[in-house]
């Protein structure tokens, strides 16, 4: 038995004592996320499987233990990343407003239900693009399989007006920014999660949903990563669901 099993053997046994706290009839109290994450944040299990790095494509999902922040929930799609730092808007955070509210001017969003969504904190009152296309427009420039990013407003006006039914965009209010080294500090914490992007779940028709799928999609990965070192994940207590799941 390796000494990982041998770690993640003595984790197990340690929330399960303290999930006993826990009564049959649900009284009591569980174990809190601090309590949990104390012991998580010792690195063993909060660090990145091998292979997953920031870059242009990735997902950042945010960690069920980050509640109370402006990011609580959200999944952001990493659009440009450099020795400058990295750039991303969110992408499961819809804003109450049509996007012909916002954008008056375009004759052709009148008629149209896209609505506008949060993309971050920096720089609000501008708006910026995601393009799902097989055409690369002017002003924009490449993010993933066949996405794009655009901070042109006009771009989004070729899109519309383009005789491509395939073609689809949203529209962000703002960003999401980190200078260089913040995020990968961020990421040393255990603040987020990180998964390959996918293009149907950038534009997911239920973005409200997007967050516990890339939980659960993430606890999958890991579980299968540790299950092919070897490491077995049986009796799972409630408070490793919380974990893994996100679940209270």
């Amino acid at each position: 038995m390796g000494i990982l099993s041998v770690i993640i053997g003595f984790f197990v046994i340690f929330l399960s004592l303290g999930a006993k706290t826990v009564d049959e009839n649900g009284g009591g109290e569980k174990p809190s996320y601090e309590t949990q994450f104390q012991f998580l944040n010792q690195g063993f299990l909060t660090q990145e499987r091998p292979g997953k790095r920031v870059e242009k494509g990735i997902l950042l999902v945010a960690d069920p233990k980050l509640q109370g922040s402006y990011f609580e929930r959200s999944v952001i799609l990493i659009t440009d990343h450099g020795s400058v730092g990295s750039l991303g808007v969110i992408v499961n955070r819809p804003a109450s407003m049509r996007l012909f509210q916002v954008l008056p001017d375009i004759e052709e969003l009148k008629d149209r239900s896209d609505i506008l969504y949060v993309g971050g904190p920096v720089s609000p009152q501008s708006l910026v693009l995601l393009l799902k296309s097989q055409h690369l427009f002017d002003s924009s420039y490449h993010v993933m399989d066949d996405i794009y990013f655009s901070g042109e407003v006009d771009t989004l006006l070729k899109v519309i007006t383009k005789a491509d039914p395939e073609d689809t965009f949203r529209v962000y209010s703002g960003y999401s920014g980190w200078a260089p080294g913040q995020l990968d500090g961020e990421l040393a914490r255990g603040v987020w999660r990180v998964l390959q992007g996918v293009s149907g779940d950038i534009f997911n028709e239920e973005p409200e949903s997007v967050w516990e799928k890339m939980i659960r999609r993430s606890s999958q990965q890991f579980i299968q990563g540790r299950e092919n070192i070897g490491v077995t994940s049986v009796g799972l207590t409630d408070s490793v669901r919380l974990f893994f799941w996100g679940e209270k």
